[in-house]
């Protein structure tokens, strides 16, 4: 239990931090963001829950509006998916100061089917089997989890980065959840500089006259999460 978390965070939480607070500095100045994930908690869990250490997996009911003008275009093969969860004191606080950020995105895959997806994409107009196009003012319903590793009192010194315990967030508790969903995934075009997307710009261009293919991931509107009935189990 210790060294599997030890080595989730050590490889997985630094990216999400990076990634969430991008997000949010890209959209704290719009007065209305193009598209807009909200979110409410279905339930909440407590998994694999030892003198160490809790797995926290929550379900959600999220919902993707679209605010602009134009349509949005996401890729809906594979459908996307939450990578990484933040929780927060305020909903105000921005991601770096967060009390937890945790990463589960997907790991390198090599596989031919990402070639495959990119020669399937690679088309005049958007492929209907392949993407969702969002109409203006229309929404996007759905239901995904993430999962969220906290540290006890206990075990707190085991785990790395250093992050609020347990014990911490549910006092605090009703905390801020903002959850980040990965809409063009990274397999489909590995790159040391996410902001380097060829082909996706490439398509974004030739798609332009239907919709914006929407490339960055989102970063969520706040989403309270009250942990103070949870019980933790041995």
């Amino acid at each position: 239990m210790r060294i599997m978390y030890f080595l989730l965070f050590v490889m997985g939480v630094m990216p999400i931090g990076a990634m969430a607070q991008q997000r949010y500095e890209s959209t704290k100045h719009d007065e209305v963001p193009v598209v807009v994930l909200r979110g409410q908690i279905e339930s909440t869990e407590l998994r694999d829950a030892t003198a160490s250490g809790v797995s926290l997996v929550i379900k959600l009911k999220l919902e993707l509006h679209n605010n602009g003008s134009k349509p949005v275009i996401f890729l809906n093969d594979p459908v996307p998916t939450i990578t990484g969860a933040t929780l927060n004191k305020l909903a105000s606080d921005p991601p770096h100061s967060a009390l937890v950020s945790d990463y589960r995105g997907p790991s390198v895959d090599t596989s031919s089917k990402w070639l495959t997806l990119r020669r399937s994409l690679d088309k005049a107009q958007p492929p209907s089997e392949l993407v969702r196009i969002l109409p203006p003012g229309e929404s996007w319903w759905f239901e995904d989890s993430v999962g969220v590793g906290l540290p006890t009192e206990a075990g707190k010194s085991n785990y790395i980065p250093r992050r609020a315990t347990w014990e911490s967030i549910q006092e605090l508790s009703p905390v801020w959840l903002h959850v980040n969903w990965e809409v063009w995934p990274s397999n489909v075009e590995p790159s040391k500089n996410p902001n380097k997307l060829s082909f996706g710009l490439a398509l974004q261009r030739r798609w332009k006259n239907v919709g914006l293919l929407r490339l960055d991931g989102i970063y969520s509107e706040p989403i309270m999460l009250d942990l103070k009935r949870v019980t933790r189990t041995p």
